[in-house]
């Protein structure tokens, strides 16, 4: 399986494969745990997608922390579409 935005639907891309779903079932499966709940309300308060993604002023280098909260909020929107397209409920 390819690493890029395997749980995202393009324009290019409108379908998910088989595989995706199957990874993306294991996904709902183990964040709707418990404990998997508890894992990503953490990771949800951690890398907010709402966070301000440059630093302060006085950062030697925001344009490098910016892709890196970037890349971190990317992460967990995969894991959210993961969950949604994974959930008995959604219907893809």
């Amino acid at each position: 399986m390819k690493h890029d935005l395997e749980f995202s639907e393009t324009s290019d891309k409108p379908k998910f494969s088989p595989k995706a779903k199957a990874l993306a079932a294991t996904y709902a499966r183990t964040f709707g745990t418990p404990d998997g709940l508890i894992v990503l309300k953490d990771l949800q308060a951690m890398f907010a997608h709402n966070r301000t993604r440059f630093p302060d002023k006085n950062s030697p280098h925001p344009l490098v922390t910016a892709a890196h909260i970037d890349g971190q909020c990317m992460v967990l929107d995969q894991i959210e579409s993961a969950i949604k397209l994974g959930s008995p409920s959604t219907t893809n």
